[in-house]
């Protein structure tokens, strides 16, 4: 950061810097003065941004170190501590950096003639637009995107997913900036022509005007403004996203707050022992066996499981999508051990609707083979435990996963032993779920399973700091970003362009419409830029979570958009972006005129 607004910052001085080498060009210092000067100058500018980035360091990773949340800061508290092989190794970096990208400007500098000091020159195009950069960026994106997707698909590493998985939304993020950024001289020629047209917009034709005139240094704090809204944005929806896919994966993992696995269902002794914990909302028991038979070369699978309906309902944890309708009106159709409920594909391959009798063939114990007459009256699309994989198409094996009353377990088992059973519960609210899940265990004397142990971003996890940490960081140095970004182009271009401050002022031009004018070219780049920054950043968020979430199948991984994050971020972004363009506009109007016609 601290590299980018110090270069940034010397590009917006360029004009200035042109007039000052050359007058140094004409009083006879020699070019090897002047390469040495610009040189030292360079050695500055990179040493005081090492500085800064030193100083702001500590607190950003202060602030990393205690963050639990977004904005919230109640974690422990630590003192940083720095790795002094990272940090020389980022002052080498520093300088290799500045000096690349500072070598061609210092040369074409120290060549400065004095007509291109003192002329009007005509605007260029920057580089990257002349070699569509921007162009390139985004084909790389896309084909690498193509290619992990294909590989995603079969049976490539992680390695490979995460080293060109991660590289592609990076090359689509900056390649989509640029492009944008191509086409917003456009954007505000629309503009112009909306404000000429209209006699109480003229400020803004004018505004739109100075924005035109100075292409290159608006696109570059476009650039700046563009990348930290998608940045926060793409972080924001990234971290409540993965949070998200997080907690459901546990919670498909268990199917409730704890699991207690192996439990004698036959009676009710551990239910109520368990029901005695404080904390302790609800439970049931969950039974289920299993049963293989085959017919030649094909071979049926079924995962038969057995419910209490109504206890069920209050104990388990369901996700909108799993089935259609409320949990209570879905599973409330089970009403005899005869009716049933299916897998939606599953039954698909075999020709099942609902209401649609099937006869399910198993095998007992001292009988043999024989059929059980049941109806289909539900189908659901996910269920946590049992249903873990889709089935595979052109397969001779069938697994079926079929949701039934207690009754029906012991219809289907081949013996009173074949029939297993887990304890689901339920925490109450305002109770831990571990502190809970230890108070079983003390009860019952064995361990249990819960979902916050299961879950990697719960709590005080190194993960959870982690992510919450990068993103309270990424958005107080996108307000330094945003506030420096649009101060110094104010700044700087009333100093380089002060005779045409000087000249408004003096044809009358009122302080109230000074302001509006750096106001609304602040306002533009920071609208546009916005809505740009939003929509890159949903768009690599959603790539970044599929990389992210690679070795999961089971339910789909859902993009969580934020709203009240995204609302106080806009609102505080485009607040603070609004008060550095209307503060530093009040200190140039407020500049005197007769002083500023004598510097001239």
């Amino acid at each position: 950061m601290a590299l980018s607004l110090t270069n940034y910052s010397t590009h917006l001085m360029k004009k200035r810097q042109k007039r000052h080498i050359s007058n140094m060009l004409q009083r006879g210092s020699s070019r090897k003065e002047v390469l040495t000067l610009l040189t030292f100058q360079v050695v500055e500018y990179t040493i005081m941004a090492i500085l800064i980035c030193f100083v702001i360091g500590y607190p950003f990773a202060w602030l990393m170190i205690r963050s639990s949340g977004f904005l919230a800061f109640s974690g422990t508290s630590l003192f940083p501590a720095i790795n002094l092989i990272i940090f020389f190794t980022i002052i080498a970096t520093a300088f290799i950096f500045s000096t690349i990208i500072n070598a061609k400007s210092i040369w074409e500098m120290s060549n400065i003639s004095t007509e291109e000091a003192y002329g009007t020159t005509i605007q260029k195009k920057p580089t990257w637009q002349k070699m569509f950069l921007d162009v390139i960026l985004i084909v790389i994106g896309v084909s690498l995107w193509i290619v992990v997707k294909l590989q995603l698909k079969g049976l490539a590493t992680y390695s490979f997913a995460y080293g060109f998985g991660t590289t592609a939304p990076v090359c689509l993020i900056l390649g989509s900036i640029l492009f944008v950024t191509r086409i917003y001289p456009y954007f505000i020629k629309l503009l112009g022509k909306i404000g000429w047209k209209r006699s109480r917009l003229g400020i803004l034709g004018l505004a739109a005007k100075r924005s035109l005139r100075r292409r290159n240094a608006v696109i570059r704090s476009l650039v700046l403004i563009s990348l930290t809204f998608t940045l926060i944005i793409s972080s924001m929806t990234t971290i409540s996203s993965y949070k998200n896919y997080d907690a459901e994966q546990a919670y498909y993992s268990l199917g409730a707050d704890i699991l207690v696995r192996n439990v004698k269902v036959s009676t009710d002794t551990i239910k109520e022992q368990v029901l005695g914990v404080e904390g302790v909302e609800a439970g049931t028991y969950v039974r289920f066996t299993s049963q293989l038979v085959s017919y030649g070369s094909v071979l049926y699978s079924y995962l038969v499981v057995g419910i209490d309906p109504e206890e069920f309902v209050k104990v388990a944890h369901f996700e909108k999508n799993y089935f259609d309708g409320k949990p209570e009106a879905f599973f409330d159709r089970i009403q005899s051990p005869s009716e049933v409920l299916m897998q939606k594909d599953e039954a698909r391959q075999v020709g099942v609707v609902d209401d649609s009798k099937i006869v399910l063939w198993v095998e007992k114990s001292g009988t043999g083979l024989i059929g059980l007459n049941l109806t289909v009256v539900g189908q659901y699309n996910y269920f946590p435990r049992f249903f873990m994989n889709y089935p595979r198409e052109g397969s001779t094996v069938y697994r079926f996963s079929v949701i039934g009353n207690y009754n029906l377990t012991e219809a289907v088992a081949y013996n009173q032993f074949s029939v297993v059973g887990d304890l689901l519960v339920k925490v109450a609210p305002g109770y831990s779920i571990t502190t809970v899940a230890r108070n079983i265990e003390l009860t019952l004397g064995r361990s249990v399973d819960n979902i916050e142990d299961l879950m990697k971003t719960s709590g005080d996890s190194l993960r959870n700091t982690m992510l919450y940490g990068s993103l309270n960081t990424s958005f107080i140095s996108s307000l330094v970003i945003i506030v420096a970004a649009l101060s110094l182009m104010i700044i700087i271009q009333s100093i380089e362009n002060e005779m045409e401050v000087v000249m408004l002022k003096t044809l009358g031009m009122s302080p109230k419409q000074l302001f509006s004018l750096f106001t609304y070219e602040a306002l533009s780049i920071v609208l546009f830029g916005s809505v740009l920054g939003a929509a890159i950043g949903i768009f690599s968020a959603k790539m970044f979570l599929e990389i992210l979430t690679i070795d999961y199948t089971l339910p789909p991984v859902r993009l969580i958009i934020p709203q009240w994050q995204f609302a106080l971020a806009f609102v505080l972004l485009f607040s603070i972006a609004l008060a550095a363009a209307a503060l530093t506009s009040w200190i140039i109007f407020r500049k005197d005129t007769i002083k500023g016609i004598k510097q001239l």
